[in-house]
This record gives C-alpha cells, structure tokens and sequence, in this order.
C-alpha cells in the first residue's frame, strides 16, 4: 500500500489545485452582465419648487433591455432640486441610449408609498412626455422644468 501514497499524494494535490482554480475563475464573471454606463446628472423643478424626494427612472425605448437583469437607471431629487442618476452603483450613470423619463413623487421617499404626489401624471413611459438620449460621454440633461402641475399635498402624519 506505501507503494501508492505518493501517486495518491499528487492526484489529490492536482485535484485540490483544480478545484481551486474552478472556484476562483467562476467568480471572475460575475460583473459582465452589467452594461456600460455613462454618468448622467439633471434637475427638475415643479411648479417653481424643487420636489425633493422625487424618484426620476429612465425607462430604455430600445428594444432590448438594457441588461440580462432588466435594471432600470433612477435618481432621487435633493433638496437643491438636482438628482444624479444610478443603475448599479451610485453615481455611475445609465447606459446609452433612449429613455422615457417617468417620475414619481412619494409622499414620503424614506418608505414604500404607493401615494404619489403627482397623482401618477408621469408615471408610466406611455403618460410621461418626457424623452432623453443618453450618449457615451458625460451627460448633463436639460433642466426638466413642469409647471401648472397638479401636486397632491403630503399627508399630515
């Protein structure tokens, strides 16, 4: 039986090392389902005010999806009324291309509110006007400024 244990030896550290290999490369893949991005920054301003809380997503008018996970970019609006849109890490962007931008305006942002202030006017790509092309450079839309618009009071807590 001594006769074998160095040849088991090395089978078994040829295994343990392919193994190894398999599991650190199975990791080396997992990001390349994630699109180009481009950063993209804009404002919004309703009815003259700055709707902080308001959620801006960017809903692809291409055929296909932007990835194989379907993401959608989006971007919350600060108290300044700017917003800067993510799709898989902060700040990072959207991928190019033509979005619908539909808005949706919470009453309260921090949960999951159904309520929203703009009565759903902007909320589907078939109700919202509003276009935008994303190029692969740096993007800085054009102020998207909504005036007479019907804003839904917050409810009082």
């Amino acid at each position: 039986m001594n006769l074998f244990a160095p040849r088991w030896q090395q089978l078994s550290s040829k295994c343990v090392f392919v193994c190894l290999l398999c599991i650190s490369l199975s990791g080396c893949g997992q990001e390349n389902w994630k699109a180009r991005t481009y950063p993209v920054t804009g404002s919004v301003t309703i009815n003259g005010a700055f709707p902080e809380g308001l959620f801006v997503k960017l809903l692809t008018l291409d055929s296909a999806p932007i990835d194989r996970r379907e993401s959608v970019p989006w971007g919350k609006v600060e108290s300044d009324g700017t917003f800067s849109i993510r799709t898989y890490d902060k700040g990072d962007g959207a991928p190019a291309g033509l979005y619908a931008v539909v808005l949706k305006w919470p009453a309260d942002p921090t949960t999951i509110d159904t309520i929203d202030r703009l009565g759903g006017a902007y909320e589907t790509s078939e109700k919202s006007p509003l276009q935008v092309t994303i190029e692969k450079k740096r993007n800085e839309l054009p102020p998207i400024v909504l005036n007479d618009v019907k804003v839904l009071p917050k409810p009082k807590r």
